[in-house]
């Protein structure tokens, strides 16, 4: 169950750019389910030969600047652009999109990559849509940034000429394949392809804090899940038409773009002591993508209401690699407040269940490591709290003010066992606990802009002949699940007030129509939105004793 690194080292040779392989958040069965939409993966005519890579200007979309073809391998050949961040991976089109050559922070990188089929015979190839392995309406959905960071690998290198400087980390090939086991198997006919949008710095953490301002090439891998992970996945559901998928190495012609000069300059971290080499510190951030939020996250100031994003840095201060093994989406480390007067307490907080992946890290000296954990949250009181969205972790209670905490991170509390019986971590592994510096944050008193826009959207609930329906009762859910609106309807008609502005999902049921869920429903302001119920059938039955 060892990964494709079988080694643990890096496939590059010296003087090319340096291979980076992201990994998505935790338990991604569970996460599976917060996700909606759908819509199938578009193929389109492969044009033949290579067109001629351009600068790309934003808001154009020429065909000469659709990006130069890499060489094919087995089979496959593929090639990049560089799109705007707000490009729709549900319906990702290589010739209309909108190109981009600058973007304001690295996660923002977004990338068009075109898969072609250049054999013979039709071929399988896993893409970044959900198969029908999950529950309506999430297969056909694309999740790039849960499947991609699996089945791509990126090389970068800065203005320099130079790999940017990155640690290598190694996931097990079971976990990998648990990562993609709901994933589609799509077929490419010969002389087709498959397009997928990806973002292939917002995968890694640890790279996009090392990618800066200033100018930047970057080369795409297409790998598929690898051979080993097919494997695995044919001895676990040899009947899955993922087991058939192609697995190989395939790269895109290098591509460029620029990461624009910041007015927000990011907080210095506070690091712990040192223990066997290792020093930690704790990193905050406001999830959204305002200016008011990247304000709040530059100088550590947060409204009350907020379940900010934890990151954990993990820094090599010696003189010799180490090595560690990590869950991907941390959630067993301890977060303490520490009063004014000194005196400290352990935040509680739920445990979420799923499968933990890990991957093993090896850090070389002044190299660090960016984990990802369970959020912390910040409300005024018990009753804010109750209100938070779920996952969500320990949970600050109390007035606007400063407040001091830290994170005492604990390794390997877990114990796996490799295929060989080798057991991980193994002794060569830093085992043990890890405390980070004191943060200091402060919270505010919420605001009305920290609330994103609302509106009050409209349902019409009708018949299939279009007239309304006469009662009935309905419940209104974000589709990632947070309950909107929940009542009875007359009329037809049904108002959600403080409605977000996002697909919904809507439960409905009303006397003589067929109990309904409607996914995915667009609302916009000022509009009624229909909605039609089928009419139930009559249903006879006979019952009868046993003899």
């Amino acid at each position: 169950m060892i990964s494709r690194c079988l080694d643990g080292k890096s496939h590059s040779q010296p003087g090319q750019m340096a291979p980076i392989r992201g990994r998505g958040a935790y338990w991604a069965l569970i996460a599976a389910l917060a996700c909606g939409a759908t819509g199938l993966m578009p193929t389109v005519d492969a044009q033949t030969g290579n067109s001629a890579a351009k600068k790309a200007t934003p808001g154009k979309s020429r065909t000469e600047d659709r990006g130069q073809w890499g060489e094919p391998a087995d089979g496959v050949r593929l090639r990049t652009i560089a799109v705007a961040a707000e490009t729709d991976e549900q319906k990702p089109d290589f010739h209309k999109a909108k190109l981009a050559t600058e973007y304001p922070t690295a996660k923002d990188v977004t990338l068009l990559v075109e898969l072609q089929n250049v054999s013979n015979k039709p071929l399988s190839l896993q893409g970044t849509r959900y198969g029908d392995a999950v529950t309506p309406p999430w297969p056909g959905k694309s999740v790039s940034d849960s499947f991609a960071p699996y089945l791509f690998e990126c090389d970068v290198l800065g203005q320099n000429g130079k790999p940017v400087d990155h640690p290598q980390r190694v996931m097990l090939e079971v976990d990998t394949m648990m990562s993609l086991s709901s994933g589609q198997a799509e077929t490419i006919e010969p002389g087709k392809s498959l397009v997928v949008l990806i973002r292939p710095l917002g995968w890694d953490a640890t790279l996009a804090r090392a990618v800066g301002p200033g100018q930047y090439t970057m080369r795409v891998r297409y790998r598929g899940p690898g051979e080993g992970v097919v494997k695995e996945m044919q001895r676990v559901w040899p009947d899955k038409p993922l087991t058939k998928v192609w697995a190989g190495n395939a790269a895109s012609a290098p591509i460029s773009f620029r990461i624009a000069e910041s007015k927000l300059k990011a907080r210095e971290l506070v690091w712990g002591e040192v223990t066997d080499g290792l020093e930690a510190a704790i990193e905050l951030r406001h999830p959204a993508r305002t200016p008011q939020a990247l304000r709040d996250t530059a100088t550590a100031t947060f409204p009350q209401g907020a379940a900010l994003d934890v990151r954990l840095h993990v820094r090599n201060a010696g003189e010799k690699d180490i090595s560690f093994w990590s869950e991907t989406w941390r959630q067993d480390d301890a977060v303490v407040v520490i009063g004014d007067d000194g005196k400290e307490k352990t935040l509680e907080h739920s445990w979420y269940s799923g499968w933990a992946r890990v991957e093993r890290w090896t850090l070389k000296p002044g190299q660090s490591a960016v984990l990802p954990a369970i959020s912390v949250a910040v409300v005024a009181d018990r009753e804010a709290a109750e209100k938070l969205e779920h996952p969500v972790g320990p949970t600050i209670i109390g007035v606007a003010g400063q407040y001091r905490l830290r994170i005492d991170l604990s390794f390997n509390k877990w114990k796996r066992e490799s295929p060989g019986g080798k057991t991980i971590p193994g002794p060569e592994d830093f085992q043990g606990s890890l405390s980070t510096g004191v943060a200091t944050i402060t919270v505010r008193e919420r605001e009305p802009g920290d609330d994103p826009p609302t509106f009050t959207a409209r349902l019409l609930f009708q018949s299939p002949d279009g007239k309304p329906i006469a009662a009935g009762e309905v419940e209104v859910r974000r589709q990632a699940g947070k309950e909107l609106a929940k009542g009875e309807f007359q009329a037809g008609q049904f108002e959600v007030p403080r409605c977000p502005f996002e697909s919904l999902r809507v439960s409905v049921r009303a006397k003589g129509y067929e109990e309904t869920q409607f996914y995915e429903v667009a609302v916009k302001p000022n509009e009624s939105t229909p909605l039609t119920l089928k009419p139930a059938q009559p249903l006879r039955f006979r019952l009868v004793s046993r003899d």
